[in-house]
């Protein structure tokens, strides 16, 4: 699961916890009926990966303060 996912990659810590990762997997992850097109509501396509994952750096670094725009945030994230 993504929460899993979140702990095994060590991003849950104090500004991010899991249950702001299973909100940010369900936002990602949001499609409406009609538009579904096969997209299960237990996976993540590509696109709905990148945006979570631009989500988590928002959550952790951006809103606390940390950092005051996305890039040092992504950078930050990803390293």
């Amino acid at each position: 699961s993504f929460s899993d996912f979140c702990q095994d990659s060590g991003l849950i810590g104090k500004h991010f916890n899991i249950s702001t990762a299973d909100r940010l997997f369900i936002s990602a992850n949001y499609n409406d009926s009609a538009n579904s097109g096969g997209n299960s509501a237990k996976e993540l396509l590509r696109y709905e990966f990148l945006e979570v994952i631009l989500r988590i750096a928002k959550a952790k670094y951006l809103e606390p303060g940390i950092y005051d725009s996305y890039q040092p945030a992504l950078e930050h994230l990803l390293s």
